[in-house]
């Protein structure tokens, strides 16, 4: 795939935003990427109990039931996901969510 613009941003989305359907619903963009890998990172399943306690009161309507997906570093693990190519105007809708 051939990016044209520089007013692209690129985005690497793992877990549920590795999916099309979620970047659209995201950003009101159709989305424009392609399957890639993040090196030297793993995936991982975070509660609430893994976060800081500030972030964590704000969090705290989901109940203890809250997960969420993100990615740490770790030598010889990968991440599969998909390499996202996204307008200025996608990102300010994603702000507006």
């Amino acid at each position: 795939m051939e990016v044209q613009s520089k007013n692209l941003f690129a985005y690497f989305g793992y877990g549920a935003n590795k999916s099309a359907e979620m970047i659209n619903a995201i950003t009101g963009e159709k989305p424009k990427g392609y399957s890639a890998v993040l090196y030297g990172y793993k995936l991982c399943i975070q509660s609430l109990k893994d976060i800081p306690p500030k972030p964590r009161s704000v969090l705290s309507f989901w109940g203890k039931g809250f997960r969420s997906y993100i990615i740490v570093k770790e030598n010889n693990s990968k991440v599969n996901g998909t390499l996202w190519f996204l307008s200025q105007d996608g990102l300010r809708h994603a702000d507006k969510k």
